[in-house]
């Protein structure tokens, strides 16, 4: 958990687009997302009106669109050991909530795995709800300082809470997908048991990345 969150913090807030209607832009091997107060079906890039990368209360941000650099099935070659995509069938999403503070800030952190399997193998991207009144929302949370009455974090809700009174309140919303591989295998020592362990290193590698801002004016 803690490497992914590193990873994440220093994600530049706000997206880049290309130009002429696609929002696709892909550098250094690393997908993009999009985000807007209305829904993004795929295929359908000329009719999005809404999106941006900095909302202010009360704007609901209904979905989020990211770009993958390639399918997902040409992922699941990565790995000499291991694949998570070919051997467990997953991949992760994490979304990170913080305030002006940052990490130190972290009002919401979710890790949650996605399905990989021959109906999502053709993907080069996907959309995810975010919709706090909709109860398909990619965000869950049972906590009433974070959730929708849907069950969903609340952007505008959390950083509402969390500012405390202090207006106006910027935080960012900073979403990283991945999947993880192994190409060898090293032995170090467990302090725990005081013995030598040998097993696969792990490495994350990331698909698709970006951050968003949201300010509460009062």
């Amino acid at each position: 958990m803690t490497k992914i969150v590193g990873v994440l913090v220093f994600l530049a807030a706000g997206v880049s687009f290309a130009g002429d209607k696609s929002y696709r832009d892909i550098s250094d091997g690393l997908g993009n997302c999009i985000w807007a107060t209305h829904s993004l079906p795929k295929d359908k890039e000329a009719t999005y009106t809404d999106v941006r990368g900095k909302f202010k209360s009360p704007d609901k941000v209904i979905e989020h669109r990211c770009y993958y650099p390639k399918k997902l099935s040409e992922y699941a070659t990565d790995g000499a050991i291991s694949n998570s995509l070919r051997d467990q069938k997953k991949y992760w999403s994490q979304y990170i909530l913080t305030g002006p503070g940052g990490e130190l800030d972290q009002i919401v952190n979710i890790r949650q795995p996605w399905n990989y399997g021959p109906d999502v193998a053709s993907f080069d991207q996907t959309r995810a709800i975010l919709d706090p009144g909709n109860s398909q929302c990619a965000m869950k949370s049972s906590d009433p300082k974070t959730a929708s009455p849907a069950g969903c974090v609340d952007i505008e809700q959390a950083l509402r809470s969390a500012a405390k009174g202090k207006f106006p309140y910027t935080g960012h919303l900073c979403l990283d997908v991945f999947f993880e591989v192994s190409d060898k295998v090293a032995s170090r020592f467990d302090p725990q048991t005081r013995t030598t362990v040998t097993g696969p290193i792990l490495e994350v590698r990331r698909i698709t990345a970006g951050c968003m801002e949201y300010t509460v004016t009062k």
